[in-house]
């Protein structure tokens, strides 16, 4: 049943953003993030930059996620998004996918330690992203974000508190 309840939702999203269609303004932003992942339970950092033309919204983000004042596993990526978004206004929705580049490793020293990193790998993941953004202002957004990377390294996702800057409106 509640996968079911999934498959709908995505469903609805699609058609949304398949209806929003319309000829607009073209936007971009400068976003920064912080939240939680699936990596240690660790603390994610997240920057991206993004141009929106309609639906159509394309982006570069950069994240680093792990166990980061402690011993544990970090992941850091660097990607590029294509988004189907909803048209510029007040509230912003967008799902994408796109190719990324990943780098894990284990810090095996903490903050002060001697010991050496011992590496995991740098291999090309798949990032998906979600957005659901608040924009009161035509300059600046506020809102929360779902990551996630799929990746022989590592896979892991997360959410964020996100902030956006730029032309949104």
């Amino acid at each position: 049943m509640m996968k079911k309840a999934r498959f709908e939702w995505v469903i609805v999203l699609l058609l949304f953003m398949q209806t929003s269609i319309r000829a607009g303004k073209d936007t971009f932003w400068l976003g920064i993030a912080g939240g939680q992942s699936t990596v240690d339970i660790g603390g994610t950092l997240f920057f991206n930059a993004s141009y929106q033309s309609q639906c159509h919204c394309f982006s570069v983000r950069t994240l680093g996620t792990g166990a980061w004042l402690d011993k544990g596993k970090n992941m850091s990526e660097c990607s590029v998004l294509y988004h189907r978004a909803t048209q510029p206004s007040s509230f912003y929705l967008s799902a994408g996918a796109g190719l990324g580049f990943v780098h894990g490793w284990i810090d095996e020293r903490g903050i002060f330690g001697t010991k050496e990193d011992t590496e995991l790998g740098k291999k090309l993941g798949v990032p998906l992203e979600i957005q659901f953004i608040w924009r009161p202002l035509p300059i600046v957004g506020v809102g929360v974000t779902g990551f996630a990377n799929i990746n022989s390294v590592e896979s892991y996702a997360g959410w964020l508190l996100t902030l956006q800057v730029g032309k949104l409106k």
